[in-house]
Formats: C-alpha cells, structure tokens, sequence
C-alpha cells in the first residue's frame, strides 16, 4: 500500500462520524490495494467498531484467485 494511501485511509477512520461517506471513500481505497493482490469479486465490506482503546477495522472482500507478483528489489 502507498504511503499516500495509507494517510487517507487513517485519516479517513480517524473522523468520529465514521459516516456513509467516509466508509465508502475508506472501501474503495482498500478495494484498489486488495485488486493488487486479489481477482476481487462480489461487495467488499468495512466494518468499523469503537472501542475503548481504539476502533476495530475490519475489511473483507472474496477473492477468485491470488494474483502472481514479482519481487521488486529492496529499496536503499
């Protein structure tokens, strides 16, 4: 996952609301990265819970196969 996306994501979840629209800006990036990786099929879902130290993030999505990657050389 790129740095850039990272930040927005956490930004993204940092917000109290967690409204319709921060959880689907929120699915869609991950659906991006998850497409990668996966041959993503079906409604990826994102459940978001609050706890007491925290919130729960859970994203989960089907997969019909795991894409083949290359090794990209270590980064110095």
């Amino acid at each position: 996952m790129r740095e850039e996306e990272r930040a927005r994501i956490a930004r993204l979840l940092r917000k109290e609301e967690g409204n319709e629209e921060t959880r689907a800006a929120a699915t869609r990036d991950l659906t991006l990265v998850a497409a990668e990786y996966f041959e993503v099929f079906g409604t990826p879902t994102l459940t978001v819970e609050k706890g007491r130290e925290g919130y729960s993030v859970t994203f989960s999505f089907h997969a019909s196969r795991v894409r083949t990657l290359t090794a990209l050389p270590d980064r110095k």
